[in-house]
């Protein structure tokens, strides 16, 4: 019997398959289509999804696919700049140790990402087999599966083959249309943003000067549209459908070189395909049925404006993850995966209307109203945004005197010496709940706490000097500008990267520590049986 088993193949199961491959889980990854998916969908990545796939044994496949990326300007009606999104706010690291976004080709992240988990030790990655239903027992999952085969006119039919996969967990990854979901009798609700994009993915020829070409959001009311780099040999342009417009003339390339116009130099594309995507809004409310669990587009949808479709995915993997480690591994009860759509729901939700924002800006198709948007721009009054995701419930520290400007967000991963090699953090010192101080925090800890700490297997990542003793040295100040920032002195960080919680002051760390095993007793074997047992 399979630990857990992965419905759906795309960039998330592969993700969250090669964060549970790696921490020694037996794993199964089934998808019905029997070749890897040959176009791109997501175009863009975050620090965060970089820094997830490092953690996932990745980083070396998938790195040179990536396209690092540091400016993402909006233009106006008459294309004057409103904003830079990301230019001159950065520092030289985002707070995971990678530059803020990425452009990628998705086939070939794809292709990266598999080549980690047909190379570990208990993986049965399966293209080709359609799960046509699913039972469930008292302590595991049946899948029940068909192979399907590319027939002569593109088509997938069945060979007649069937299989039957038994797993203690699923999770279902398999995307917008997932059937998973439909089996289980899941709905997305509808956030209300809705609007058809034109799509034209090219490559670039052999001829073209790839340094004419650039990323870029265009708010013009006539046609809003944008374009962007995918990876590093593909560019990808967005037109927004206009009224008027006929869908078979817009899948023309000639069509789609017109609508280029100046943005492109004769020759120097290659158009791949083009194809009418419907953006949308929409998230599941339920993540859980049982052991079936959730990830992906199976649970939520947003415009692609800020890149975080696939972002949103890979944080869903991240998460689920270490608490499915955990549970197997019989350090926390069942219980434990509902506090997985617990944070992730609401996560996500905050993502998906900030997405809306940007995209709503993007489709302004009236040119009172995009003149008026304008003026506020140039004005430096443009209209709210809502503030950037964190953690807002869950496993985290909610004292009232919690230091709450760091709690669920982002912790941080630098450059260090450590036991005399240089590298990034995660890979040297180590991975799961992480202590990180300045100082020696073991001073300021009692016996009792740093027997906590011990016992639950925090790792402790403290900054010195001199990379003896256990020390680190913040090479290049990554450390030091994020605690100088958030007036703190140390961090309690979770596997997934988020903040549990932190301290203004080192004498702190004790309740710290104290509120941490609080939290966690909460879901403990032992715990949840008493709880049982006095509800009887």
């Amino acid at each position: 019997m399979l630990d857990v088993a992965i419905v759906g193949g795309g960039p998330v199961g592969e993700t969250l398959g090669a964060l549970l491959g790696r921490a020694n889980r037996s794993i199964g990854i089934y998808d019905r289509w029997p070749t890897l998916y040959a176009l791109p969908r997501a175009g863009g990545i975050d620090h965060e999804a970089v820094r997830i796939w490092q953690s996932a044994g990745a980083i070396e496949s998938v790195w040179p696919h990536l396209r690092p990326n540091l400016v993402y300007p909006w233009y106006g009606a008459q294309r004057q700049l409103l904003v830079d999104l990301w230019r001159d706010k950065l520092p030289p690291r985002e707070v995971s140790g990678w530059n803020i976004g990425y452009q990628m080709y998705q086939p070939r992240l794809e292709d990266a990402l598999n080549d980690v988990l047909v190379n570990l030790p208990d993986a049965d990655v399966r293209r080709g087999w359609d799960v046509t239903s699913f039972s469930e027992e008292d302590d595991h999952i049946v899948l029940h599966m068909r192979e399907l085969q590319i027939a002569a006119s593109g088509e997938l039919v069945p060979t007649g083959k069937t299989d039957e996969v038994r797993a203690r967990y699923v999770v279902a990854c398999d995307g917008a249309n997932s059937a998973m979901r439909e089996q289980a009798g899941l709905k997305l609700d509808d956030l209300g943003f809705e609007s058809d994009w034109l799509v034209v993915d090219s490559e670039f020829t052999d001829q073209a000067d790839r340094s004419r070409y650039s990323v870029g959001q265009y708010c013009e009311p006539q046609r809003p549209h944008m374009s962007t780099f995918l990876g590093l040999d593909h560019y990808r342009f967005e037109f927004m459908l206009m009224p008027g417009d006929e869908r078979d003339e817009l899948l023309k390339p000639e069509t789609a070189y017109a609508l280029m116009g100046d943005r492109i130099v004769p020759g120097d594309l290659r158009i791949m395909r083009q194809v009418i995507y419907t953006f949308r809004s929409m998230i599941g409310r339920q993540w859980r049925k049982g052991r079936l669990l959730f990830a992906g587009d199976a649970m939520h949808l947003m415009p692609p404006k800020l890149g975080q479709g696939l972002c949103s995915g890979v944080r869903d993997a991240k998460n689920l993850a270490w608490k499915l480690c955990d549970v197997l591994d019989g350090r926390a009860h069942d219980k434990l995966l509902d506090t997985y759509g617990e944070e992730r729901i609401p996560h996500v939700e905050d993502f998906i209307h900030l997405s809306v924002y940007y995209a709503q800006l993007s489709c302004t198709t009236d040119p009172v109203e995009a003149a008026e948007r304008d003026a506020l721009f140039a004005a430096g009054k443009p209209p709210a945004a809502p503030p950037f995701p964190y953690l807002r419930s869950g496993l985290l520290d909610r004292r009232d005197e919690a230091l709450h400007k760091v709690v669920g967000r982002l912790g941080p991963q630098g450059l260090v010496r450590y036991d005399g090699r240089t590298g990034l953090a995660d890979d040297l010192v180590g991975q799961g709940w992480t202590l990180i101080s300045r100082g020696d925090a073991r001073l300021h800890l009692s016996e009792a706490a740093c027997a906590i700490l011990e016992r639950s297997g925090v790792i402790l990542l403290r900054l010195g000097e001199h990379d003896d003793a256990g020390f680190c040295v913040d090479i290049e100040g990554d450390y030091q500008r994020y605690f100088a920032g958030n007036d703190a002195h140390a961090v309690l960080v979770r596997p997934d990267f988020y903040v549990f919680g932190g301290v203004t002051d080192l004498d702190q760390l004790d309740a710290l520590v104290h509120e941490y095993e609080a939290v966690m007793a909460l879901y403990s074997p032992d715990q949840q049986q008493r709880i049982l047992e006095s509800s009887k």
